[in-house]
């Protein structure tokens, strides 16, 4: 089975314009952005952005729903009640 997961990482020069790449990411699927801006400061320390994941979870209350559209191997979509942190757990 292939790992459950993939990321990459490229660390940016304070000089370079983080919310230009950021505004190129927001045009793809699932876009998503962490800002760790401070007060008092332009950015904070830590960012992170991404788009395009291949796996989804939903939660509402107590209900959860994975999708996968793009999961690089079948695992369908699936949907349960209770932990949602323990229905990311078995892609692990």
């Amino acid at each position: 089975m292939p790992p459950a997961f993939a990321w990459s990482a490229r660390p940016l020069a304070r000089a370079h314009d983080w919310l230009a790449l950021v505004a190129g990411l927001r045009t793809r699927g699932g876009f998503w952005w962490l800002d760790s801006a401070r007060s008092g400061a332009p950015l904070g320390r830590f960012s992170f952005a991404g788009a395009e994941p291949w796996c989804v979870l939903r939660v509402c209350g107590e209900t959860w729903q994975r999708e996968t559209q793009r999961a690089p191997w079948p695992l369908g979509a699936e949907r349960g009640a209770g932990d949602p942190l323990a229905a990311l757990r078995t892609l692990l």
